[in-house]
């Protein structure tokens, strides 16, 4: 199994409970630096204060869905 403990992943998921599954396959497969969030807002504020890897992102969120989320990314100077 391939070792993805040096990438940073984030994951924004309003419900918790698909949080946590994911997150525990997530640690299956060896990534161990996960930030984990319930909307696009506390999500982008985790993205501009560390360097992600990879994105894992809930369509339908409170304050600021999935769509948005990408919107601000692709916007967003240093992102796109």
């Amino acid at each position: 199994m391939k070792n993805f403990s040096d990438l940073n992943v984030l994951l924004l998921d309003d419900d918790e409970n698909m949080r946590k599954y994911i997150l525990q396959i997530l640690k299956e497969y060896l990534f161990k630096r996960t930030f984990e969030v319930g909307d696009g807002e506390d999500g982008f504020k985790v993205l501009r204060d560390n360097k992600i890897n990879l994105i894992l992102c809930d369509w339908v969120m409170p304050n600021m869905d999935g769509l948005e989320f990408y919107n601000a990314i692709k916007s967003s100077p240093g992102f796109s």
